[in-house]
């Protein structure tokens, strides 16, 4: 079976976006005999995300209300028809339930909501706190959450026609990621900014077994570090990472295992398990630098290897779609 990856990134800021696929004949093989091929986007606009509902049909978003459709999993894209009205938006976020239901956060704070695969949208959400709405994620057909800056947290019973304020976990907690085992058992993960007492910040993973209505904290670290990233290969294995730290827990989030802290890994946008010992994810390993890469662990996060370095290409997400 082909294993097809898909990637956003761009040269610069000023150059064009590309789409990136890696192909391989199987669904694991060594390093070495991984391909990336660049695939134009036809946009000029920076893209901040990607996201495919199914192996053929993807979405990547960006500046300027850019909204792009692949229908031949990731070989040709194309401007969806959709349009997010007034004005241009500068959409940080889309998600897709299904083919049809599907989500687009934009960094004016708010979020459209598309019931045809991206055909029309319509204006649901508009968060009035003058807080990021960051992530989304469905655990179900009708029951969705949103989570943001200052420990925001939004839920959704109607699948996403309406959203009510849930829980405010605390102003001084960003929440980057939320994911959904099951109806009840959810996690967020962020930072927690200590600078007013002249701290740092620090990761933290927040925890719900009763649908969002209370969270408890399952890890939080000693050291200055953030969480941006988090996904689970199954209900019992996971992984989170971001700025000076990567972890994993093999037993449903009730513990996690420092793979990394400190390490000198400045910054993880995402990652991504695709079995219980291949994992990927994307890094830029300098502070402030303009080099991105993909590395590769093919014993559980153990260790890693690069397998594509960007130059001056700067890279996003990584999704992978069989």
């Amino acid at each position: 079976m082909k294993n097809v990856k898909i990637v956003s990134g761009a040269f610069t800021v000023f150059l064009c976006m590309l789409i990136f696929i890696s192909c391989n004949k199987d669904n694991i093989t060594p390093v070495a005999e991984e391909s990336w091929v660049k695939v134009l986007s036809h946009t000029d606009n920076l893209l901040a995300d990607i996201y495919f509902p199914n192996k053929s049909v993807g979405y990547a978003v960006g500046r300027n209300s850019t909204v792009l459709r692949t229908m031949d999993e990731g070989l040709t894209w194309n401007y969806a028809p959709l349009l997010l009205l007034p004005g241009d938006k500068n959409i940080s976020k889309v998600y897709f339930f299904n083919n049809n239901l599907g989500f687009f956060i934009t960094a004016e704070g708010e979020m459209y909501k598309t019931d045809d695969g991206a055909n029309s949208s319509h204006l649901v959400y508009t968060e009035a706190n003058g807080c990021d709405c960051i992530d989304i994620h469905f655990s179900s057909a009708i029951t969705g959450y949103i989570v943001g800056d200052s420990g925001l947290v939004v839920k959704t019973t109607d699948a996403g026609e309406t959203w009510q304020p849930l829980y405010t976990i605390s102003n001084n907690i960003r929440l980057s990621t939320v994911r959904f085992l099951d109806d009840n058992r959810g996690f967020a993960v962020g930072s927690v900014d200590y600078s007013f007492s002249g701290g740092t910040s620090r990761a933290i993973i927040l925890k719900t077994t009763d649908g969002g209505s209370s969270w408890d904290t399952s890890y939080l670290s000693t050291k200055n570090s953030t969480l941006g990233a988090m996904q689970f290969y199954n209900k019992t294995i996971g992984y989170a990472s971001g700025f000076n730290t990567t972890l994993k827990t093999t037993d449903g989030g009730n513990t996690w295992e420092v793979l990394e802290e400190g390490t000198g890994i400045h910054g993880c946008n995402d990652i991504f398990p695709l079995d219980e010992q291949v994992v990927y994810r994307h890094i830029f390993p300098e502070f402030g630098s303009q080099y991105h890469e993909f590395e590769r662990s093919t014993n559980g996060g153990q260790s890693w290897a690069e397998v594509y370095f960007s130059g001056f290409e700067y890279l996003q997400k990584i999704f992978f779609v069989d």
